[in-house]
């Protein structure tokens, strides 16, 4: 390949992400350590896909509680990838990062043992079986986060359907990290004042984290496109005078058409007055 050295990219953008437990500057460390030639690269540059291939690796540590990374770390590393240079992470290692539900489906995948896990993406089923068939108490957890960030312990039959219906129903729930619980929790984790006092020290890093995390969606689940649900939500929008924009779009582009189902939907929604 034309252009191309025995140098490793290694991914840094302190303006989108600056922390002490950044993996890819311990990987700059590394390679300064080990004397491996390295440069330190921005992915994110409108160019750097198309001169990626100087590099013989790139190495992209994506943070968790970083909107853009979560966003483009894995399709910057594919296309890498696709220019024929070496990376790290690479797809087998990267489609479930901070996802726990792609996690259960690959302890599932490989019969790696780990507790029993279930994921709903119908309100119905979920409370249904929540209804039948949950033993209590269970515990609930976001699809991502860390440290215990997104994790509730549900009780009862009563507390679990509540949390189930403001996941589908409600809204969701902001998966940044709380201020408090960090604080609580490092507080009660901390054996000595001196691994306090370095704690202390990286609240500004916490503050800068949380407030990229503030940028990540809520996390809920799936509405199902339904009359039901499309005229729930309707309803819901004129008690809090907001205004509705309904858009539809099925199939790919420019070569599916939508199903009967689907054209009997926007038919049946276009005879009713609100």
């Amino acid at each position: 390949m034309a252009g191309h050295t025995e140098k490793i990219a290694i991914h840094r953008n302190d303006d989108i992400f600056r922390h002490s437990g950044n993996w890819n500057i311990e990987m700059i460390r590394a390679c300064e350590r080990l004397g491996i030639k390295y440069e330190a690269v921005d992915c994110y540059k409108n160019n750097f896909i198309i001169r990626c291939g100087d590099y013989s690796a790139l190495c992209f540590c994506p943070g968790n509680f970083v909107y853009a990374d979560k966003m483009q770390s894995a399709n910057i590393l594919e296309a890498a990838r696709r220019k024929g240079v070496k990376t790290f992470p690479n797809h087998n290692t990267i489609w479930h990062f901070d996802d726990k539900i792609a996690e259960m489906y690959a302890f599932l995948a490989i019969d790696a043992p780990a507790p029993k896990s279930w994921a709903f993406y119908l309100l119905d089923e979920c409370l249904e079986w929540l209804r039948v068939r949950a033993e209590y108490p269970i515990v609930a957890k976001l699809r991502c986060g860390s440290g215990s960030n997104g994790v509730k312990l549900l009780k009862s039959k009563s507390e679990a359907a509540g949390y189930a219906k403001k996941m589908f129903r409600g809204g969701g729930f902001d998966p940044s990290p709380s201020l408090l619980y960090k604080a609580y929790s490092k507080a009660q984790s901390s054996k000595d004042w001196t691994v306090a006092l370095a704690r202390i020290k990286r609240i500004p890093e916490f503050l800068n984290t949380r407030r990229h995390a503030k940028m990540l969606s809520r996390e809920k689940g799936v509405h199902l496109l339904t009359y039901d649900n499309v005229m729930r939500q309707l309803s819901s929008d004129i008690e809090q005078n907001a205004f509705s924009a309904l858009s539809f779009h099925w199939g790919m582009e420019h070569t599916n058409y939508p199903a009967y189902a689907h054209i009997s939907l926007v038919e049946k929604l276009s005879h009713k007055k609100i």
